[in-house]
């Protein structure tokens, strides 16, 4: 059967498009241009898949399991054994491939009659997965034949928190291929030697070969049991990057493969690795640890020079409700922004000033760079930031001795940008606003105050102004940093700021119990005030994305935003789906439905369901809250631009103007179209709500 659909559904059961992969593959017709979603519902499916279609998203939804039981040895018809290719249980061989959530597995298992057995075959350009396995025991993952084998492609694939399971050159091939954030597993075999990780066959002629860039190298084995590589070809070229490496890593890292002549043609190389594996003392000397300078050509822009469009899956506009500029609210709000204010910091009334508003807006165009892979978004992000950032790495118009945590904010944008540039002012400018950290002045448990003209206090907004920023400094460039000193920063938060009753958290905290607006014997401000509660709570999705999983605070702050946005859900208004300025006072006079708390809390919810960390109870309110921003807040100008309407232009507490954190006050600041802190967080809304409902 032909199909024309944009969506498939595989239900093994029977009640989607197609019982089995295969089928829904074979249904696609040609197409010039534009992508075919294939959704494929729980359950394993046993069969030996082709893919061969172009332009095509296979998306799990689910735990989906794709396997078979091939192996090398297994006799064919005429007695031959199979072979490794022929062992695989995918085959993928079409150009423009996505692959998100599936697993994929080799069951043939491990014994003398088996040999290899590959879980899948890649010999595509400009293949990509996500959050998949690859299950095996030797040939796992095989990205390509060595080139005199293999078809005439260019072979670029691209793997993204996936996990790859095996033990003896489990990743192999010729492909350029890069692993993001990949946990590497070593099977043990209970020998001496139990296996190698990579057998690259990189041609002669290609730069760049195998990139692993802070991925996990994990096994049970035995310490220095496996190596990190040896070469199927002599050409062989493999780099680690800020990876972690368990004990189970040989002392030498590579192994020659019996072949002395290669060890003048590979390019083996290690940069800024941690853990009981990474020690370079004992690596054999052909191989290289290499500098800062020789790691960034190995970045993911350089990798597949500057073509990473196709990794985002940028075509994916689909018949049935896909991603499309009639429909997709963040590309046309980033649009409209790009067209309205070519340039941020001409913007009403900022004069060149160096806002955090700045940064929430541009967090929304790099998630929606990284989405689209459109580099008009992260132009925007770098002509932006490239007024402020000067070749010194000084800031325009920041003082670090100010200590205002708001000017950290938009050192978040600094680590896209010198990843994708390599320059170094923006590294310089990242160390200089660590530097403002190592001495800003702190409450006497260990929490930043607000900024130094309002000592001793807590607000909610400096946890989304610093935290994340702090978080990704230390992971990115100071590894033996105290991850620990940014989840403090939210358990204080909580400890002194969440009301008991409601669960909500009061807006600020005066350690002192002197500030005008504080009650005497709390030392709390007096009201929920929406945004607050909003940039907590997206600061906390923010940091529980880049945190560790095994950090010991990690299980606490997810408990924490669920805690939260349950607080929250519960000040829902029912009719709207959104929240009001001051969250549990909606019957008060002068209370109004507000744009930019209303778009962080929804910003929380879908990353939240993202990252796995809310359960699908979840989706009805986000769902909810979603359809009241577009229908509450967003009307469209006669030029088509979007504009965001009723967004509090600002609020504080204390200061020269005596903000004393009353009800009359909140309600008091002014209302506003197009507030870029309201902007930047409906963006981020959009981005990720979007991307969750069609990814």
């Amino acid at each position: 059967m032909r199909s024309s659909k944009r969506i498939l559904t595989v239900n093994w059961a029977g009640t989607g498009d197609f019982q089995t992969i295969q089928e829904a593959v074979n249904s696609i017709q040609h197409r010039a241009e534009g992508w075919t979603l294939i959704q494929v519902e729980p359950g394993i499916y046993k069969e030996k898949l082709h893919i061969h279609k172009p332009y095509l998203f296979l998306k799990g939804r689910g735990e989906v399991i794709v396997q078979f039981d091939d192996y090398a040895r297994k006799p064919r018809a005429d007695g031959q054994p199979m072979g490794t290719y022929a062992s695989s249980s995918v085959y993928i061989t079409a150009e423009c491939i996505r692959v998100e959530g599936i697993r994929f597995e080799n069951t043939a298992g491990a014994s003398d009659d088996v040999g290899q057995a590959v879980a899948v075959y890649v010999d595509a350009d400009r293949a990509a997965f996500k959050h998949c396995s690859f299950i095996s025991q030797q040939d796992t993952l095989y990205l390509g034949k060595p080139k005199e084998e293999r078809r005439n492609i260019s072979g670029r694939n691209y793997f993204e928190e996936c996990t790859i399971v095996g033990d003896i050159d489990f990743i192999f091939g010729s492909a350029t291929a890069f692993f993001e954030r990949c946990d590497i597993i070593s099977l043990d075999q209970k020998r001496p030697i139990n296996g190698y990780i990579t057998a690259a066959a990189t041609p002669v002629d290609k730069q760049i070969g195998f990139v692993f860039h802070r991925c996990r190298l994990l096994s049970d084995a035995a310490q220095g049991s496996v190596f990190l590589g040896r070469p199927w070809r002599d050409y062989a070229k493999t780099v680690f990057l800020d990876c972690w490496m368990g004990e189970h890593i040989h002392p030498e890292g590579w192994n020659d493969w019996d072949k002395d002549a290669v060890q003048s043609t590979v390019v083996y190389g290690e940069y800024s690795s941690i853990g009981p594996g990474a020690d370079a003392k004992e690596r054999i000397l052909w191989s290289r640890q290499l500098t800062s300078e020789e790691a960034s050509d190995y970045s993911l822009e350089r990798c597949f020079a500057g073509d990473t469009a196709w990794i985002y899956c940028e075509q994916n506009s689909f018949d049935e409700g896909g991603i499309n500029l009639e429909t997709n609210w963040a590309i046309r709000t980033a649009n409209s922004i790009m067209e309205r204010t070519p340039e941020l910091f001409e913007h009403r009334g900022y004069n060149g000033k160096w806002s955090y508003d700045f940064g929430v807006v541009l967090k929304g165009f790099e998630r929606l760079w990284k989405l689209t892979g459109e580099a008009k978004y992260f132009n925007y992000i770098r002509n932006n930031m490239d007024y402020f950032i000067q070749q010194d790495g000084t800031i325009r118009g920041y003082r670090a001795d100010e200590y205002n945590i708001d000017h950290i904010n938009n050192g978040k944008l600094l680590f896209t940008l010198h990843k994708e540039t390599g320059e170094a002012k923006y590294k310089q400018a990242a160390d200089l606003l660590r530097s403002q950290l190592k001495t800003h002045p702190r409450t006497s448990e260990g929490a930043f105050w607000h900024k130094q003209i309002y000592p001793y206090q807590i607000w909610l907004d400096g946890l989304y102004m610093g935290s994340p920023f702090y978080l990704e400094y230390l992971l990115t460039y100071e590894q033996d940093g105290d991850l620990s000193d940014v989840t403090r920063q939210f358990i204080l938060c909580e400890k002194h700021t969440r009301d008991a009753e409601t669960g909500l958290l009061f807006h600020a905290w005066d350690e002192q119990r002197v500030q005008p607006w504080c009650h005497p014997e709390t030392g709390l401000s007096e009201n929920f005030w929406g945004r607050s509660l909003g940039w907590f709570v997206m600061a906390l999705a923010d940091v529980l994305e880049l945190l560790p999983e095994e950090h010991e605070d990690y299980g606490s702050l997810a408990d924490m935003l669920r805690r939260t946005l349950s607080a929250l859900r519960a000040f829902q208004d029912k009719e709207s789906g959104v929240w009001y300025q001051v969250l549990n006072k909606p019957d008060h006079k002068g209370n109004y439905l507000e744009a930019s708390a209303s778009s962080m809390i929804t910003y929380a919810m879908a990353k939240g369901i993202r990252l796995g960390l809310l359960d699908d109870s979840w989706r009805a309110p986000m769902d909810h809250a979603y359809a009241g921003l577009i229908a509450e807040f967003v009307l469209l100008t006669k030029q088509g631009w979007v504009n965001l309407n009723k967004n509090c232009m600002v609020a504080g507490l204390g200061g020269e103007d005596r903000r004393d954190g009353t009800f009359a006050y909140y309600i008091s600041e002014p209302i506003i179209t197009n507030d870029l802190k309201g902007l930047g967080a409906f963006l981020l809304a959009c981005g990720e709500y979007e991307h969750l409902s069609h990814p």
